[in-house]
């Protein structure tokens, strides 16, 4: 996986380069073109999706389905400045339908496509996604794990295994009535637990 920063000298390139090409560009202007831009810091959705896709294409930054890019600086507080790669979409921003700080978003799903040490490696303290490790299984392993779930502890605890890419996991819910698509990942074995 790669992890491109999108700095901002480049977005500043960009954006010049941008005023430059107009109708009716006149350099004596320069100075006030530079006191409109916009200000990085401050760019949320669409308008840093669109500098953040600019960025990638004409840099021709290495990324690939599901890697992550960093805006402006790698890592901020829990997931900030974080974004994600998707082979048709562009950049994609976490999901914080389930936890505000974000997580790893729906449209990439473990199963044949990645494993969770993609975003969670096993050494917990190289993983790229902070503050929670959510992430979305594939409908067929939702079935599997549905399917397959044993009591442990009577009306608390089910348990199975899944093989996703030749590997086992442990899978642990409380509800089994209850199973939802997305599960915390950690070290080895998904859970459920509310």
């Amino acid at each position: 996986m790669t992890e491109p920063i999108i700095r901002a000298e480049m977005l500043e390139r960009l954006y010049l380069k941008g005023i430059k090409d107009l109708p009716g560009y006149r350099s004596q202007d320069i100075a006030l073109y530079k006191k409109v831009k916009p200000d990085w810091l401050e760019l949320h959705s669409d308008e840093l999706k669109y500098w953040a896709n600019l960025a990638v294409k004409t840099y021709n930054l290495k990324v690939q389905h599901g890697d992550i890019l960093w805006w402006l600086q790698e890592r901020g507080y829990r997931n900030e400045n974080l974004l994600f790669w998707h082979e048709d979409q562009g950049v994609v921003f976490p999901y914080t339908e389930i936890d505000d700080y974000g997580s790893v978003p729906p449209c990439f799903r473990v199963g044949p496509d990645f494993l969770p040490e993609f975003w969670f490696p096993r050494d917990s303290y190289s993983a790229k996604v902070d503050h929670n490790s959510l992430v979305f299984l594939e409908e067929t392993l939702v079935q599997e794990i549905k399917e397959n779930l044993q009591e442990v502890t009577p009306g608390k605890k089910w348990t199975c295994k899944i093989t996703i890419q030749d590997k086992t996991y442990k899978v642990e819910v409380d509800n089994k009535d209850t199973i939802q698509e997305y599960f915390t990942y950690d070290n080895g074995c998904f859970y459920q637990e509310w």
